[in-house]
């Protein structure tokens, strides 16, 4: 898998996108980054913690944050 590291864009400024039959808003500059892996051939795993942790969960989101390390270490 590839994980994305971001900037940390407005909070209030979001983007919706279409997650498993569910709307889910991300912050613009991960919206914006999204597509150029999208589009590159072959299929990829992405990995961006605001599409794959729970931010509403603390206990989740805590316990993520304490894997991030070994998260983008094991990442391509």
């Amino acid at each position: 898998y590839e994980a994305i590291s971001y900037c940390w864009g407005n909070p209030t400024s979001t983007w919706p996108i279409y997650l498993n039959g569910k709307v889910l808003s991300i912050r613009v500059d991960l919206a914006q980054a999204l597509p150029r892996y999208r589009f590159q051939s072959g299929n990829r795993f992405i990995w961006a913690d605001a599409i794959c942790v729970d931010q509403t969960n603390l206990a989740e989101r805590s316990y993520r944050v304490s894997m991030m390390n070994n998260i983008y270490h094991k990442s391509q």
